[in-house]
């Protein structure tokens, strides 16, 4: 009786454990494109620190991906809704500016990617490293501010 109640409990560590094994890239990026009429907000050539976390039940993931951009003054999320990101995928920003403003709000308004070249195109969870370029529709809700970035990424560990 022990042994079976041991064992069930261990299956269920392990289960919990399993799927909470989230994979995600993490690495350095440059504005390469940033318009003037972004204002502070961003300028070219910024550097940024860039967490993508793709959407995938094989990589311990849940259906949403996440493109965390973090500068020098604030913080941007692209959340895009039950897919890759991808070019042409909308996403929902969730930022928090220099000012310490906040929007939390996913539905306030939403944009898209209009532009994602990433080799390898399909990451795994033994994939190491990648490289992506890709642009930010409407970056901080700003019309007219669409940005590019191109980052490397490490697998994090």
């Amino acid at each position: 009786m022990k042994l079976t109640v041991a064992l069930a409990l261990g299956a269920a560590i392990l289960t919990i454990s399993v799927a909470r094994a989230e994979t995600a890239w993490v690495g350095n990026s440059f504005a390469v494109n940033a318009p003037s009429y972004c204002g502070s907000t961003i300028g070219y050539g910024d550097s940024n620190r860039i967490t993508y976390r793709p959407a995938g039940s094989a990589l311990g993931n849940g259906t949403d991906s996440y493109v965390a951009i973090l500068s020098q003054r604030s913080a941007f999320v692209a959340r895009v809704v039950g897919s890759l990101a991808k070019t042409g995928a909308a996403y929902s920003p969730l930022w928090v500016g220099s000012h310490l403003n906040i929007d939390a709000d996913y539905n306030a308004w939403t944009s898209k990617i209009s532009s994602w070249t990433m080799t390898p195109a399909t990451l795994s969870a033994t994939t190491d490293s990648a490289e992506v370029t890709f642009t930010i529709v409407k970056y901080y809700g700003k019309t007219g501010c669409d940005v590019t970035f191109h980052a490397n990424l490490e697998r994090t560990p």
